[in-house]
């Protein structure tokens, strides 16, 4: 086995090339629409095979079209980026489709030199993956009553044209319970954060179209019948 050595040019975010697909996955595998990236930390890819013997990485493939419900780390379980190389491409990774790969396959290749995550991306990569594992969570009445009102859909419907200007979209309630101490209905507060680079100005106008569409499915939707009787969508 080749002797590992900090100085290989390995890091987190970086892609791997296309030839090197079915030689780390699976001979069988499709090598033209795969993206590979390492998502291993920089400081585990350094330390010695003993100590740390595998680079992780996850599978993506290639796609047509950036949904802006997938950009910003802002789904956990999708990211949806572009790699910065001619000719154009974008990428969607999955966040459960992770491998773990032995150093000593990583000795023998380089990484790719046509395309890599440009810095801005490639922090959005190590802040999506640490997400999964540190987000909040929902009571399952509050999200059944978001799916059924379909706000959940008309939330993503509105975001998705101009998902990469808005960085998160966070929720804030309030249980309102009745006589009988059960709820009786939730008040509802969306706020849409936009980026502010590097332009703030269409980020801001983006975002307030977004806030727009969802308040405009909320007067269609009467969603008051599903028990959201407070509600309100704002952009900062």
């Amino acid at each position: 086995m080749t002797a590992w050595k900090r100085d290989t040019p390995w890091r987190q975010g970086q892609i791997i090339p296309s030839e090197a697909v079915r030689s780390l996955l699976a001979p069988t595998i499709p090598s033209s629409d795969v993206v590979l990236v390492v998502a291993s930390h920089d400081c585990d890819i350094a330390n010695s095979s003993d100590i740390e013997p595998f680079i992780e990485i996850v599978v993506g493939r290639r796609i047509s079209e950036i949904d802006g419900n997938c950009t910003n780390a802002k789904n956990t379980r999708k990211l949806h980026v572009k790699l910065e190389g001619t000719p154009s491409l974008m990428a969607e990774f999955v966040a459960k489709d992770k491998r773990s790969i032995s150093k000593e396959h990583f000795s023998k290749i380089a990484p790719d030199s046509k395309y890599c995550l440009p810095k801005p991306e490639k922090n959005t990569f190590a802040r999506w993956l640490s997400v999964r594992y540190h987000r909040s969570t929902f009571p399952d009445e509050f999200e059944e009553r978001l799916k059924n009102a379909k706000l959940d859909k008309a939330i993503a419907g509105a975001v998705k044209p101009h998902g990469s200007f808005i960085a998160h979209v966070l929720f804030d309630y309030d249980e309102q319970k009745d006589s009988d101490g059960k709820i009786a209905s939730y008040a509802l507060d969306i706020t849409l954060l936009y980026v502010s680079e590097p332009s703030p100005e269409k980020a801001q106008d983006a975002a307030q179209k977004a806030v727009s569409a969802i308040e405009k499915f909320q007067k269609k939707g009467d969603i008051e019948k599903y028990g959201i009787v407070e509600f309100n969508a704002k952009c900062r």
